[in-house]
């Protein structure tokens, strides 16, 4: 007998208030996408009335907030009426940059043990900045002068550093002292500063006319057959930095060229061509790096934003 299933979204601190706002797309096990839904103000959103299996949640919720767990769960349907899953979600937010040009990017260090790293140090040298600083409701500037900088964390493993957003800087760092690591930072008053030091893809967007495809996390496009349709794709990353087009690191194609096709152009357009009816999708898949040059992240998500495409 199917049950009426709802996932119930909760603050972790304090004492599992309802969190609004919080999209949620429900998929079968093998990742087929079903529904999506956001929860409303009373932390809950209807996933629909399930039959007893087990199925696969991607949560997505309003920045800052994040999952405390992983962002893709799976949940098990039994046969009950009104069955609810609680997600916490974090949403302590980060501290920001005072100055409007520039991310505050700061968090924690652990090491293999699980310890804060007390004294490290991070060796922080722009590679791209503007020599110029323009602040409009005064009509003044300031002279950006380079040079590097020595951060260090405290005795919790934190640091924090402000950094002029959209712009490259290099770091070298204990514990990684054969490389020198390029990083861009997002355009955000605030980012999570392990996730800009060591970027990992999110999802990948899709816009329209500048009209983002949605559910982002599970986006869904529908077209008449031989109709095309030309999109943007954007690369997005954990740290909040957006890229337009594909990260060298990511692909896409269609899983099923009897239903659609895709061509890329410059600066991540590309169009879907419906080809005949049916339902595919724009499947996403990564690049295996070389043995010591990807960046591993436990435990491991997949990259988001494969997109549905229907052709009727």
């Amino acid at each position: 007998m199917p049950a009426d299933v709802f996932a119930q979204f909760l603050t972790a601190i304090p004492n599992g208030d309802p969190v609004a706002n919080v999209r949620v797309s429900l998929h079968q096990s093998d990742g087929t996408f079903i529904s999506a839904q956001t929860s409303g103000v009373d932390g809950r959103a209807f996933l629909g009335n399930l039959a007893e299996a087990t199925y696969e949640v991607r949560v997505t919720p309003t920045a800052p907030g994040h999952v405390v767990a992983s962002a893709i769960q799976t949940i098990t349907v039994v046969d009950v009426v009104d069955q609810a899953f609680d997600v916490l979600i974090s949403t302590i937010s980060l501290d920001t940059a005072t100055d409007d040009h520039f991310c505050r990017c700061s968090g924690y260090f652990i090491d293999t043990y699980g310890s804060p790293i007390n004294d490290l140090s991070l060796h922080i040298a722009p590679s791209d900045v503007p020599v110029l600083s323009l602040y409009a409701g005064t009509d003044t500037t300031k002279a950006v002068v380079s040079g590097s900088l020595l951060v260090k964390t405290d005795s919790d493993g934190f640091a924090s550093v402000d950094l002029v957003r959209g712009y490259e800087y290099c770091v070298y760092m204990e514990g990684y002292e054969n490389i020198h690591r390029y990083f861009l930072v997002p355009d955000l008053p605030a980012s999570s500063l392990p996730d800009v030091l060591f970027p990992v893809i999110d999802r990948v967007e899709y816009t329209d006319d500048g009209a983002t495809l949605l559910p982002v996390d599970a986006p869904t496009l529908v077209l008449a057959v031989a109709a095309t349709k030309d999109l943007v794709a954007y690369t997005l990353f954990r740290s909040g930095l957006k890229l337009t087009g594909l990260s060298p690191d990511i692909s896409l194609s269609s899983k099923d060229e009897a239903v659609f096709t895709v061509t890329f152009g410059e600066l991540g357009a590309l169009t879907i061509t419906a080809v005949g009816s049916g339902s595919s999708e724009l499947e996403i898949s990564v690049v295996e790096p070389e043995t010591g040059r990807g960046i591993s992240m436990f435990p491991s998500e997949l990259v988001r934003g494969a997109l549905a495409v229907t052709v009727a």
